[in-house]
């Protein structure tokens, strides 16, 4: 799965390097640290990444709004709330770039 291998990567690299994207096995991997936690986008393509890390960056703010605080525990109490959440953002995002 694409997020134990960036997890293993993240942890044994986590001294050597704090690049916000990465290039495994032909696999990228961009992410963002908000409030303690890693928001991760994987894509075999190449996208321009300040896309994707501007909609990493949203989805934290967006989270944090409507949970009040972000870490890991108010994610977990409301893990329905933010993956509609998710969903609509996204569902947004390729209907925009669509038209």
């Amino acid at each position: 799965m694409a997020y134990q291998v960036f997890l293993v990567y993240k942890v044994y690299y986590k001294n050597l390097s704090c690049n916000v994207l990465q290039n495994v096995d032909g696999v990228n991997y961009l992410h963002v640290k908000q409030a303690g936690l890693l928001f991760v986008a994987t894509t075999r393509v190449n996208p321009s990444p300040a896309l994707v890390l501007e909609l990493l960056q949203r989805i934290a703010r967006v989270t944090k709004d409507y949970l009040g605080i972000l870490n890991e525990d108010s994610l977990r109490k409301n893990f329905v709330l933010v993956y509609e959440l998710l969903d609509e953002m996204i569902v947004s995002l390729y209907s925009a770039t669509l038209h």
